[in-house]
């Protein structure tokens, strides 16, 4: 993954809000857009879900961490990307798998900054 769409990718992170929702298709995140179509039948018919979404946002915080040596701004946009995993976290609070997982990746956040 490059340095460029790493960071394009943790800014976005940085602005999901509470109950909003990752379109993970392409190279670069993006927040769901509110549509007439429902929500769920556009989630469908791509093949997103919640599991792509945080395979992608893993891999993501994994190749900035590894980036984060030649590139230490790094880590002021993993400390942002923080914001939008915890709104997920909210999102998805019913459940526990979900939370168990974000909160994985929040703490392979958390470790790389207080190692850094």
């Amino acid at each position: 993954m490059e340095v460029e769409e790493i960071v394009v990718n943790l800014k976005l992170l940085q602005l999901v809000g509470k109950h909003q929702k990752l379109v993970t298709r392409d190279q670069f995140l993006n927040i769901e857009a509110k549509s007439l179509v429902p929500e769920c039948v556009r989630r469908w018919r791509r093949g997103d879900d919640r599991n792509n979404a945080i395979l992608k946002i893993n891999a993501i915080v994994a190749a900035a961490i590894e980036a984060a040596e030649g590139h230490p701004v790094m880590r002021q946009y993993l400390k942002g990307a923080k914001i939008g995993i915890e709104n997920m976290k909210e999102t998805y609070e019913e459940c526990s798998q979900t939370c168990a997982r974000l909160d994985t990746i929040l703490d392979k956040i958390n470790a790389f900054i207080i190692i850094e």
